[in-house]
């Protein structure tokens, strides 16, 4: 089962001062229900709790990005692109469970949240400009 430290971890351990725990527990609820809504019988209890994972994750961080938006008034290039790999990853392990295939990566450690803009949006987020 996906728990809300597991999310924060794949996000590289985001802290609670930039995602509510309660957002995450609602993102790995929605997880939970795309991915059984698309697994494979034949797909691992691993697989789903990684694909639920990535899912998770992805939707976290969209939440995440959501929020800097509404503190700064835009959502930089990095944080964007880094949207986009998520939302690729998460496609793809949304795949694997759907034809239960159990040859994925290792997902501990795949997706790394940028210093930059980590200090970015606590710079723009206590400073007030944009």
């Amino acid at each position: 089962m996906v728990e809300e430290q597991d999310v924060r971890d794949f996000l590289n351990k985001i802290t609670t001062d930039r995602l509510h725990a309660d957002s995450i527990a609602k993102q790995i609820e929605i997880a939970n229900v795309i991915v059984e809504n698309e697994k494979s019988p034949e797909a691992s209890e691993e697989l789903v709790e990684d694909a639920t994972l990535v899912q998770a994750g992805y939707l976290s961080y969209l939440a995440y990005a959501t929020e800097f938006e509404r503190s700064v008034g835009k959502v930089p290039m990095p944080m964007l692109i880094h949207i986009d790999r998520l939302e690729r990853l998460a496609k793809q392990f949304l795949g694997y469970v759907k034809r239960g295939d159990s040859t994925i990566p290792n997902i501990a450690g795949l997706l790394v949240v940028t210093d930059t803009v980590s200090k970015r949006f606590r710079t723009l987020r206590y400073s007030g400009s944009s």
